[in-house]
């Protein structure tokens, strides 16, 4: 797909789907998509691609500049997105799994945000110095690889994280809720501007309020 406003429907890719930098910050739809290799989206604007009743393998988003939005619609399942570029993923009246799993890549500039909003099954965050934002909605699993330095997260009041895995310093705003923080030796300097329920790990004791 190499132009905005481009609408595929009813279709199954056996092999790979690129949206090219040519979609610029445009939109792109698909309506009841399956593609069964990997996706990936070079181009997109802010308001962007949208996946309606799909089902994605794997969404790789790799944009040179800028931020795309990326929202799953209806019974869409996306098993893995990879994320070597800012991004904004959004559920939308999801009734499937929607997005589950999430890998913020070490190709993902230092300094890139990547927002988050409905429901997540696991996120691994694997590079330094970037932002996590969460307006809403629920992370089941989010873990802060070991060399994952400066990781911020941000949780708005109506976002939660059932488990935060932190193997690296990471500073966690907002007022959203921690379930469960398992917190490492090498995490330990981490802070919280809300406590989570629940410390463990060997680095819990150390945990400073800020």
């Amino acid at each position: 797909v190499s132009a905005p406003g481009v609408t595929l429907q009813n279709m199954v890719i056996e092999g790979n789907l690129t949206l090219t930098e040519g979609v610029g910050e445009g939109d792109a739809f698909f309506k009841k998509v399956t593609v069964n290799g990997t996706t990936t989206i070079q181009g997109g604007g802010e308001n962007s691609i949208h996946f309606e009743d799909s089902v994605l393998v794997r969404i790789s988003i790799d944009k040179k500049t800028g931020t795309v939005r990326v929202v799953a619609v209806g019974s869409s399942t996306i098993k893995t997105v990879v994320v070597n570029s800012p991004v904004k993923l959004e559920e939308s009246a999801v009734t499937d799994s929607g997005f589950a799993n999430v890998e913020i890549s070490k190709s993902l500039p230092a300094g890139s945000e990547v927002q988050l909003k409905g429901t997540f099954e696991d996120v691994q965050v694997l590079t330094s110095d970037v932002k996590i934002s969460i307006p809403s909605g629920t992370v089941k699993k989010l873990d802060v690889a070991d060399g994952a330095k400066n990781t911020e997260i941000e949780l708005n009041a109506e976002a939660i994280i059932l488990d935060l895995v932190l193997n690296a310093v990471a500073k966690i705003l907002g007022e959203g809720t921690v379930e469960k923080a398992i917190i490492s030796e090498e995490a330990k300097e981490s802070s919280f501007a809300k406590q989570p329920k629940t410390v463990e790990g060997s680095g819990a004791p150390e945990v400073t309020q800020t």
